[in-house]
């Protein structure tokens, strides 16, 4: 079986300097000085207790350019996270990420350029057990 879990995000975002579970919408039109990074952690793909693996996703990033997107696990809401590599995405020329994350709670960080709008993004996934 594979599922899938998906988010929407309205606007242009960024998150705040004094803590990363804030975001903020910019004004349009505003120039700002990149790279802009956007985090999510404590993503829980299935149910509390249950281990996923993360196999792809399908960012809706508009804009030139490529971005880095890098997905990473932890076991603890709080705890840290232990991050992938970086992959390239290219949204002229790309629809997907291959990614491997195996985790009970997942998070996701996009490196994006000024000229780049992140709609909000699907991760493809199957259950990988309990804990």
């Amino acid at each position: 079986w594979v599922y899938g879990a998906s988010t929407k995000l309205l606007g242009d975002f960024l998150p705040s300097a004094s803590t990363w579970r804030k975001l903020f919408q910019l004004d349009t039109g505003v120039a700002n000085d990149g790279p802009h990074i956007l985090v999510r952690t404590g993503i829980n793909l299935n149910a509390e207790e249950s281990v996923d693996f993360a196999q792809f996703v399908y960012p809706r990033l508009y804009g030139s350019g490529t971005c880095q997107i890098e997905v990473g696990v932890h076991d603890q809401a709080e705890g840290p996270v232990t991050w992938d590599q970086a992959v390239t995405f290219n949204p002229d020329t790309d629809y997907r990420v291959d990614i491997r994350a195996r985790g009970r709670r997942h998070a996701i960080r996009f490196t994006m350029a000024d000229n780049q709008r992140l709609e909000g993004y699907d991760i493809l996934f199957a259950p990988a057990g309990m804990r």
